[in-house]
């Protein structure tokens, strides 16, 4: 007797879906997906060179900014001389300050009584100038207009130069000598000869130097009455004067000093 085996399928839900083909919708679902992630990816890519582009244009225009602010500060033109600048541009600008002018008579000028007395008022003017008795090494030339004038040389110290102020003061200061030896002495006395320190007398030059110098600056300062002066004049003292400060000069003459030497006499 034969027997007749059937394999009877059955079907269940698990083996349709594992056996069910793929569909054309499926299909679609994924493409969407994959494209929607490639899509994000795309829109991150994009955002980021953005950024890094913005970045870099940021520092750029800083840089520019900073570029046109120099450009614009090293074209603006330089501040307008003051009367008694340095026309050649080896000397600093010196501030101003007020002062007032006082009456110092007995410190500073010499009272016709005796040497003595004149050599104390001496010392007391060697005070009034910075060490290196006026004269400055600006160094190499070369770097100056070719305007400048020439310099001088004292005892291979190289080239130098006079400020013009400690000059004026050593003019002053030797028409008041020779005042004093005409006083004191008399017209004929030693008057006429040079002082001590100097290769000849000085004054006539002086008198024209500082009538010169004096007409250059024009001081504008308004003098009034003052007690010692004429009823209906003017002894200078107590009015207010715009001045260069002065420990900014003595600062600086004394820092391009080529000697120690502090003094209103001697030739330079």
């Amino acid at each position: 007797m034969s027997t007749r085996m059937s394999i009877v399928h059955e079907s269940s839900p698990e083996l349709e879906r594992f056996t069910e083909k793929p569909s054309f919708e499926s299909d679609g679902m994924l493409s969407q997906e994959l494209g929607h992630g490639h899509s994000d990816h795309s829109r991150r890519f994009v955002r980021s060179k953005f950024w890094t582009a913005f970045h870099w244009l940021k520092w750029l225009l800083f840089l520019l900014l900073i570029a046109s602010a120099l450009f614009v500060l090293l074209r603006q033109p330089p501040r307008p001389l003051q009367v008694g600048d340095d026309i050649y541009g080896a000397l600093p600008k010196v501030s101003y300050e007020q002062v007032i002018f006082e009456d110092q008579v007995e410190n500073y000028t010499p009272n016709f009584t005796s040497e003595a007395q004149s050599r104390e008022v001496l010392e007391r003017w060697r005070s009034l100038v910075p060490m290196g008795s006026g004269n400055v090494n600006i160094g190499d030339l070369d770097q100056y207009p070719d305007t400048i004038p020439q310099p001088f040389k004292i005892n291979g110290f190289g080239q130098l130069y006079m400020v013009s102020w400690v000059n004026q003061m050593k003019c002053l200061y030797d028409i008041m000598n020779a005042y004093d030896v005409l006083v004191r002495l008399g017209p004929t006395g030693s008057e006429g000869l040079p002082t001590k320190g100097r290769a000849h007398p000085r004054t006539r030059q002086c008198f024209d130097y500082l009538r010169q110098a004096i007409m250059c600056h024009g001081d504008m300062t308004l003098e009034g009455a003052s007690g010692q002066g004429p009823p209906r004049g003017s002894d200078g003292y107590g009015a207010k004067h715009i001045c260069r400060n002065r420990a900014e000069s003595f600062e600086w003459i004394g820092a391009h000093r080529p000697f120690d030497d502090q003094d209103v006499l001697g030739d330079s």
